[in-house]
């Protein structure tokens, strides 16, 4: 079975194979994969894939990031998920998928939001709510209001709302530590 490529624990090590190109811009290897070990969430604008080889979800997130699409990756204990998310983002890679679409997963092509929708006419969401998104928005937040002291300053500079700002303050307690123990000229 091993000169066949089928090795122990081969999720956990498995190599990105070589596509030709051609296959690739046809979709079918992508969207073969998609419907595997992809998802697209019940809200419709975040799509996942996962995976156990960190060098085959990076080969993917290659691809993908090359095709403009904005992806990425995170790795819990032994799983790799990359993600993409945004309303218009979701929608080029559902034109990008299903342009020439054969053989394909109907319950996951029937997922997707905004299908009959031009993508030219959707708009991302203007701020990223990632884990890492958020935390560098906390951060430019109390970079701003260090210089600043001034609350609505900080919050028009990073582009959240005061209600924003106030729930860091209750649910955060790093965030809450470090906004308290700045001190005012």
């Amino acid at each position: 079975m091993e000169i066949h490529g089928v090795t122990p624990n081969k999720s956990l090590d498995i190599k990105f194979p070589y596509v030709p190109e051609v296959y690739l811009n046809h979709f079918n290897f992508i969207r073969g994969y998609f419907d595997g070990d992809g998802n697209i969430y019940s809200r419709g604008y975040l799509v996942s894939f996962v995976g156990g080889s960190l060098d085959f979800m990076t080969v993917l997130e290659h691809h993908l990031k090359a095709r403009g699409f904005d992806v990425y990756l995170t790795k819990k204990e032994k799983h790799i998920r990359l993600y993409m998310s945004g309303r218009k983002n979701i929608k080029e890679f559902y034109d990008w998928i299903y342009h020439d679409k054969g053989l394909y997963l109907k319950r996951k092509f029937e997922a997707f939001p905004d299908k009959n929708m031009d993508a030219e006419t959707l708009q991302n969401a203007k701020l990223k709510r990632t884990k890492q998104a958020v935390a560098a928005r906390k951060k430019a937040f109390i970079d701003e209001y260090r210089k600043s002291y001034c609350v609505h300053q900080a919050c028009e500079t990073v582009g959240i709302t005061l209600g924003t700002y106030f729930r860091w303050l209750k649910q955060d307690k790093q965030f809450s530590e470090e906004f308290y123990q700045i001190k005012h000229p």
